[in-house]
Parts: C-alpha cells; structure tokens; sequence
C-alpha cells in the first residue's frame, strides 16, 4: 500500500485488517481507472479518493455496533458509503440503490473485479420501495439530498426497529430541526448525533442515527417531484 494510504489507515476508529486495507487500495484504484473515461468523482488522485470515500465512510466509531444484517445504500454513486461499510463489516448484506447507469456499471464492475458479494439495484428509491417496504435492518445515505426529502426516501424501507444512518456535514442541527415533522409521520426518532472531522483539511463531518419506531404510512414515499418540492 501506498505510504500516504497507509497513513490514512491509523485514522480509522477500529482496527483494519490487512485483507481489507488491500481491497480498499484496489477500490481506489479502479475508481481512479473508471475515471478517466466516465466521471464519478471529482477526486483525481488516491489519497484523497481514501480519505473523502472510503475513511470518511467509516469515520464513526458506532459504525461497528450498527452495522448488522441486511443493509440499503440509498443513492451509492461510486458506491459510498456501501461498498467501505461491506468491506469493513463482512457479516453484513447489502444492497446499492443507483439510478444512474454509469454509477450501477462502475458499482457492478466494482462486485465482479473485488469479487464481492452484494446487489445492485438500478432504480429510484420511490419505485423500488413497491417490492422492499420495510424489508432492511438498516439503511444509509450520503451527500443525497437535505435530511427532510432523505426521509421520505429512506423510511419506508426499514423495518420497525431498524436504523437510518444519514451522513452529513457542519450544518446537521439545522437539517435536523427541519425534520420534526417528517420523523413524526414516517415513524422515526433520532437517537443521536455525532461529529468527527477528517485529518487533512479538518472537515466536519456528522452522522444522524435514526431509530425507526412504527410503521411508515403506505402513502409514503410520494414521487419525488412531490417530496423534492413539498417536503414534509
């Protein structure tokens, strides 16, 4: 592994094995490859493709605690925060949500190259939550969309019980304060808040854990040209 890769490793809340480290290095690699020709990061070299992937993925110590089960990435793009999460935490299922071709490529390239085990589902959330409501342990997003519209796109599909892990930056408690009303009628309780920062420009980082604690009325989720312009 690269010196400034292995740097980045002592960053991480938990221990890494050495497999693991190697499959991210070969993560980054591809991506840095797929690149080239089709644009899903606006990262151009390793280091920072690791740090603002993969470790800021895997900032949060409670990750190790959480992630269980079968799991949603809502919106995975080149695959963040889903395919550090698996790597990380082998003993857990998941399933990439993408609608963008390009992306869903990459991610299933990505499964045959790494030879890993996880689905990857070509569609919006508001059409595959027909055949997945309320079927995951838990769900996570990052840099989608504002906690509110999040929401209404991520609820449905948890089981009562489960968890919704959203991803977010400095301003998490504004995003939070505009959500009461969502949470109240998608059957979500935020548990807590936490915050970390990333070691080379000392960005904030935060990372909203919702509790799912009763069903999620069948009306939701709306189509999203309603929840991107009503939010609720």
């Amino acid at each position: 592994m690269q010196a400034n890769l292995e740097k980045l490793i002592s960053f991480f809340p938990f221990e890494i094995s050495e497999k693991t480290a190697q499959l991210f290095e070969e993560y980054v690699q591809a991506l840095l490859s797929y690149n080239q020709h089709t644009n899903l990061t606006a990262h151009r070299d390793a280091p920072m493709i690791f740090e603002k992937g993969i470790l800021d993925s895997l900032l949060f110590p409670t990750l190790a605690n959480l992630v269980k089960g079968t799991w949603l990435d809502v919106g995975s793009g080149a695959g963040f925060p889903g395919i550090p999460l698996l790597l990380q935490f082998p003993h857990s299922q998941w399933t990439l949500l993408e609608p963008i071709g390009k992306k869903a490529t990459f991610l299933k390239k990505i499964r045959q190259d790494l030879q890993l085990s996880f689905d990857v589902v070509v569609n919006r959330a508001e059409s595959f939550i027909l055949t997945s409501r309320e079927h995951y342990d838990g769900v996570v997003s990052r840099a989608v969309a504002s906690l509110p519209i999040l929401l209404e796109l991520c609820l449905p599909f948890l089981k009562v019980g489960g968890y919704f892990l959203a991803y977010k930056g400095e301003k998490v408690e504004e995003e939070v304060l505009l959500s009461s009303h969502a949470l109240q009628c998608l059957g979500g309780n935020v548990e807590s808040i936490e915050y970390q920062q990333l070691p080379t420009d000392q960005a904030k980082r935060s990372l909203v854990i919702i509790r799912k604690i009763h069903s999620t009325p069948q009306q939701y989720p709306r189509m999203f040209s309603q929840i991107k312009h009503y939010p609720l």
